[in-house]
């Protein structure tokens, strides 16, 4: 909504569109702006995952918290934790500059994520090429693995994102 006046995600002529998605068995990803950003409306996402219970809904970049944003994370986090509502891990630590590596606010996040939605939700994100200009890749994975047990990493990294956009 950054070039767009403001309006309501779970308006009528959206939930419209969501049905359409819904019935060819699509999904739908938001990239909807950090806390205190008119796009950032968790509330109405999880008002349209209510709706549409088997449509499959993505929250890019975790839902974009920042530093600072601590205290309203899980609050957020917990109505967007939905049987049908996934989260893609990209560029977190873009989100919380400027904290150094390995990104110990971005670590926290991604573990109560973890936590919280479980494992099976959580999926890796890169926004490569533009976010390898800031950090290299190999750091971009390790900062994220590190907050996983290895007997999940290839769901993380793989399977989940496999289940999401191609099952």
């Amino acid at each position: 909504m950054g070039f767009h006046p403001t309006f309501s995600l779970d308006n009528k002529m959206m939930l419209d569109i969501y049905n359409t998605i819904d019935s060819i068995n699509g999904v739908v990803a938001f990239d909807f702006g950090s806390p205190g950003e008119n796009s950032h409306q968790a509330k109405a996402i999880s008002n349209i995952s209510h709706i549409f219970p088997s449509l499959k809904i993505v929250i890019c970049h975790l839902g974009s918290f920042k530093l600072g944003h601590e205290a309203v994370f899980e609050k957020k986090l917990k109505l967007l934790c939905r049987e049908n509502v996934f989260f893609d891990l990209a560029v977190l630590f873009w989100k919380t500059k400027p904290e150094k590596y390995p990104f110990p606010v971005s670590q926290h996040y991604v573990k109560r994520a973890r936590m919280l939605c479980g494992a099976s939700r959580l999926m890796w994100g890169s926004d490569v090429p533009s976010s390898a200009v800031n950090l290299p890749y190999d750091k971009q994975i390790s900062y994220v693995a590190a907050c996983f047990p290895s007997s999940e990493l290839s769901n993380v990294f793989y399977n989940n994102a496999d289940f999401i956009y191609f099952r």
